[in-house]
């Protein structure tokens, strides 16, 4: 998705060298590309950039808090005492609770009874699970 926008990018730089309007380049692009084309407004957008003499292709930045969080640091915390809250994590890497939520579960953790363990199992609690399941099958009381 990323790659597409810049490559429309590339398209409404080149229509705007060759001296097309932004009609004309918007007209352009929708025969080449049909729905899949940006919109009337985003190539005036463009244009306006273009205009001023920026020619980067790249977004801008952006206001507001930085969802970057040192996964590492993140990891060990979480690993040093697994009952933290997110709300602690929080606090203590000074990012929003859903960062933190969000960053726990691309990790691969997940809350159970307020501990934070990796959603997948390895391989000896799997092999419990299996042999918890055969004791039961084999139990000889009913239900």
């Amino acid at each position: 998705m990323e790659n597409q926008k810049v490559n429309f990018r590339h398209v409404i730089l080149y229509c705007f060298k060759c001296g097309f309007t932004a009609s004309q380049t918007l007209n352009e692009m929708f025969s080449v590309y049909g729905d899949a084309c940006v919109t009337h407004q985003t190539v005036r957008k463009w244009y306006r950039r273009f205009e001023a003499g920026d020619f980067n292709m790249e977004d801008q930045a952006r206001s507001g808090r930085p969802q970057e969080v040192d996964e590492t640091l993140l990891m060990d915390l979480v690993h040093e005492n697994p009952r933290v809250t997110v709300r602690e994590l929080a606090d203590t890497l000074h990012k929003s609770v859903s960062t933190m939520h969000d960053h726990l579960k691309k990790l691969g953790f997940s809350s159970r009874l307020d501990v934070w363990v990796p959603h997948e199992m390895n391989e000896r609690q799997l092999l419990e699970r299996v042999n918890v399941c055969d004791m039961l099958l084999h139990q000889k009381e009913p239900f």
